[in-house]
């Protein structure tokens, strides 16, 4: 809505005719609307003959929530008047004109709103103009919402919510006094009041955010579509809320929700940016900070240097297409004081700009975390900004953290800036735009406020004095329409100014990622973050049957879906710097499930710094299979197309084109054959006929499909925590897959009969088997060294780690057991205790027994064994095997505390721990 179409309106219409009983009637297309005639309240709205409002009930059709927080229409004494009316057949808008105590409300219902015949769309109008014209020159509101009477029948489901309480169900089981809720964002409410009937309600909320709800009373629903526009209302100005849809689609309410969600984005010009460039898509994101984790206070890696040299290969072996680097401006990780500025320790510009270019030489993409936040007030004397740029609460004080100003047109531009240089000067590809929703609060800044005396809170009084002497001793007014705009609007237009200074210079490649989650960010993000899945969703599967909660997570993800903008491209992750590590919280096995799904479905997949440790080879092969798929990358995904059984097996229908793929992950301990059915009209033509699988992490096939009326099918066992992607193409046609894994060489038997040869010596004793030979110290028992039959080493010299200076001298016994040699050392400690080593020697390997006296002192020990040539460890531990290459990562950083975070020290080269994960 704008004044100038109010306006044009006002002077074109003509009065619509009045109907009996104090009511008056617009007809518009397949519309019907009466409305009281005295108070302008809708008694009546039915498309093509169906009545959709509750039948004689009334509720206010808008109100605004004022300076008391009150709603106005709530107040004792505040009546409704209607003042005038106002149709315009030709565009099928009706404006109804009403006075609420000091307020004037014009509501503008537009029928068959943006080119659909079944839509109306409503906005509001709302002005401060007290009677008298004397008196204060602004007043504060808090709220607008728009309302309908809806009778309490049928169903309503709000997508996602699947296991928060009235998030879907029957109308009339929903209790009185509760409400069902969109929250905050841009998201479908859907109800079916009578079968094959459904209502979708949506708001337009690309300015203030709101939410729709519908609110369970005696005999109805009353539906609310609810803005948080907030500020000062000027006398005599009208401020331009909305706009609330309400749309009919003749369809039951689950074929609505697929088919009619995004032709409203469509119709309303919410989508995905057309620019995004298709590495987007298609990368694998590696989250990391050049000083290190976290967990380590970003001291464990050591710098730019340091990235380049020890991480920078890891990232590029993995496969990786891009790398996110968290902030690295002065003064810390995400207070960003000097955007021009590195943080101390870093490294020099030509050490970053080396960081940069080395991974381009990689083919890997770079971003740039951004912090348009911009840290306190006390930065921003530092970097020369207006105070005044700042956002204030209610009452003139300044937030001391996140609190500038998202909609202020000058910080944005400040903030574009910095944006431009970093590409410029260094070449990344973009940005990582860190908490870029808008404000955390309204901005209440206007002409004359916050005042000059009292300085807001944490604002420098030197910094405000001198900056507001410069403008004549008084804050300017704010430079848009209302201080709420800032909390989402601002946020909108950060993420815009920021990207078009990205593009600007890199027109082809350009994008950023946008730590935001709710509708409508997308419009302006290449990549928004999926918080419900890593955060909700994945940690419910903890709690939750496996049979229950799989089904759970297909259902949310294909709702999410449906009820964004299509092609909505989401970081999918499992963990990250904001949260505790994936593998303490689901375990070795189920982490790693859980992370070769964020792989495979539709999404930007993320990995945060070391948490690939461990899972080096599958975590490689993921990603080479995703790479070498298509239709994982760029496809669509249907999240419930392929029916399982057992349920608790995950499944995914990936097709792009002609090629076609099923995810399936095992998200159970449990082994399963499952049977997998899909409707032959979920695949593409060619698929139709003879298919064949195969199986994407073994590069081997998997045998045909089973071709039944409807639907082809096929069986496969699992393994407990299994994930796997089943390629399919038509019979005859290999699938474009990477090489198979490296396979473990076979191990030969041993023979079951003879002894090992040992050898005993003045300084050592030998042990010499089929497939090994041990060399021990003579004098204390410890390894001097473990190597195969042809000489080569595998372990070196040990070492007892025990708070002594050293093993003294040491007893040595040899005994023949049954099946081998057992040589044992009895040996004093210096200092206090003893220790005894007993190694019992077979032809096919040594059992290792360490044992310490009661004297001993302290209550842990170990025994260090060096492997001088190892490039990959395999550990079966209780929770998963741990398998990766040996890759040093922090040879240059420190170790750090993590804050009591974290249970070991973080930022050491300690890969696994029997006491936290036990061996299998």
């Amino acid at each position: 809505m704008r004044n100038g179409l109010l306006v044009l309106l006002l002077i074109a219409c003509g009065l619509c005719g009045a109907a009996a009983g104090g009511e008056e009637t617009v007809r518009s297309g397949p519309w019907e609307l009466r409305f009281d005639d005295a108070t302008g309240d809708w008694t009546a709205l039915s498309w093509n003959g169906k009545p959709l409002l509750a039948e004689n009930t009334a509720t206010p059709a808008v109100d605004v929530q004022t300076e008391d927080g009150r709603w106005l229409q709530m107040q004792r004494g505040v009546e409704p008047r209607l003042l005038e009316t106002v149709w315009h057949e030709d565009a099928a808008t009706l404006i109804l004109t009403r006075r609420a105590g000091d307020w004037t409300l014009m509501e503008l219902v537009r029928f068959g709103a943006d080119g659909n015949e079944n839509r109306i769309a409503r906005d509001l109008g709302l002005t401060w103009d007290p009677e008298g014209g004397t008196g204060a020159a602004a007043s504060k509101f808090h709220g607008v919402m728009l309302s309908a009477a809806l009778p309490k029948t049928g169903r309503y489901l709000v997508p996602t919510q699947i296991a928060q309480a009235n998030g879907r169900g029957r109308c009339a089981d929903l209790p009185i006094g509760q409400a069902a809720n969109t929250s905050w964002a841009i998201w479908p409410m859907l109800i079916e009041p009578e079968d094959g009937l459904t209502l979708l309600c949506i708001s337009d909320m690309r300015r203030d955010p709101g939410s729709t709800l519908i609110w369970s009373e005696d005999d109805r629903l009353r539906l609310v579509q609810d803005f948080h526009a907030e500020g000062w209302a000027e006398r005599g100005v009208t401020q331009e809320v909305g706009t609330a849809f309400i749309e009919v689609v003749p369809a039951p309410l689950e074929v609505a929700l697929a088919e009619a969600v995004w032709a409203w984005y469509d119709d309303v010009g919410l989508h995905v940016p057309p620019s995004r460039p298709d590495w987007v898509r298609d990368a694998v994101l590696y989250s990391f900070h050049p000083g290190g984790t976290i967990g380590s206070g970003f001291r464990d890696l050591g710098g730019f240097t340091a990235a380049r040299e020890n991480l920078l290969p890891i990232v590029e072996r993995l496969g990786m297409g891009a790398v996110w680097a968290l902030p690295i401006e002065d003064r810390s990780c995400y207070w960003p004081r000097d955007y021009y500025r590195f943080q101390p320790g870093l490294g020099s510009p030509q050490e970053y700009r080396a960081l940069v270019d080395a991974a381009h030489e990689a083919g890997i993409r770079f971003w740039q975390d951004i912090v348009p936040h911009g840290g306190t007030p006390a930065f921003g004397q530092v970097r020369g900004n207006k105070p005044w740029w700042l956002a204030f609460d209610e009452n003139g004080d300044a937030q001391s953290y996140w609190c500038w100003d998202f909609g202020e047109p000058h910080w944005q531009q400040y903030i574009a800036g910095v944006a431009a240089h970093y590409v410029r000067v260094f070449g990344i590809d973009g940005y990582r735009i860190d908490a870029c929703g808008g404000n955390r609060i309204t901005n209440w800044r206007r002409a004359g406020f916050p005042p000059r005396d009292p300085t807001p809170a944490n604002v420098p009084e030197d910094y405000w004095d001198v900056s507001l002497d410069e403008v004549g001793g008084e804050v300017p007014a704010l430079s848009y329409e209302r201080g709420s705009l800032g909390r989402r609007q601002g946020g909108m237009e950060m993420i815009r100014t920021i990207r078009e200074a990205v593009r600007l210079h890199q027109p082809e490649t350009g994008a950023v990622l946008a730590e935001v989650e709710n509708n409508p960010y997308m419009q302006e993000a290449d990549v928004v973050y999926d918080f419900g899945l890593a955060h909700s969703v994945f940690p419910r599967l903890r709690r939750t049957d496996p049979a229950e909660g799989v089904p759970y997570l297909r259902t949310w993800l294909e709702e999410q879906k449906l009820a964004e903008p299509r092609g909505t491209t989401r970081l999918r992750y499992t963990e990250s710097h904001d949260t505790v590590r994936a593998r303490g919280l689901y375990g070795i096995a189920a982490a790693r499930a859980l992370r070769a799904l964020t792989m495979w479905i539709a999404g930007m997949p993320m990995v945060y710094h070391d948490s690939d440790r461990g899972d080096g080879p599958f975590l490689q092969r993921a990603i080479a299979v995703r790479r070498a798929l298509t239709e994982l990358r760029r496809g669509e995904a249907d999240y419930l197309a392929v029916e399982t059984d057992p349920p608790y097996v995950f499944a995914c229908l990936r097709r792009a084109g002609e090629d076609a793929s099923i995810v399936l992950v095992n998200l159970s301990a449990e082994a399963a054959t499952v049977r997998c059915a899909v409707p032959s009209g979920k695949l593409p033509g060619p698929l139709h006929g003879e298919a064949v699988l195969w199986d994407a992490m073994s590069g081997e096939g998997a045998g045909p499909l089973e071709a039944v009326p409807g639907s082809l099918s096929f069986s496969r066992a699992m393994r407990p925590w299994e994930a796997t992607v089943l390629a399919i193409r038509p019979a005859g046609e290999a699938a474009p897959l990477p090489p198979p894994l490296e396979q473990e060489a076979a191990r030969a038997e041993a023979p079951a009969d003879g002894l090992p040869h040992v050898s005993v010596e003045a300084q050592t004793v030998t042990v010499t088997g089929t497939s090994y030979v041990m060399v021990l110290d003579a004098k204390t028992g410890l390894l001097r060294s473990w190597g195969r039959a042809d000489g080569s080493v595998l372990l070196d010299h040990s070492d007892v780690l025990l708070g002594v200076t050293g093993v003294a001298d040491a007893e040595f016994e040899r005994e023949l057991g049954e099946d081998g040699s057992v040589l044992r050392w009895i040996a004093d400690l210096e200092g206090r205790g003893g220790i005894e080593l007993t190694y019992r020697c077979r032809q096919d390997g040594v059992h290792l027994d360490a044992l310490l006296t009661d004297e001993t002192p302290g209550g842990r020990a170990g025994l260090i064994f060096r492997a001088p040539n190892a490039f990959r460890y395999r550990i079966g531990t209780a929770e998963g095997i741990l398998d990766d290459w040996f890759s040093p990562r922090h040879s240059a950083g420190r170790p750090g505390d993590g804050g009591g975070i974290y249970y070991r020290r973080q930022g050491n080269e300690v890969i696994w721990e029997a006491r936290r994960q036990p061996l299998s």
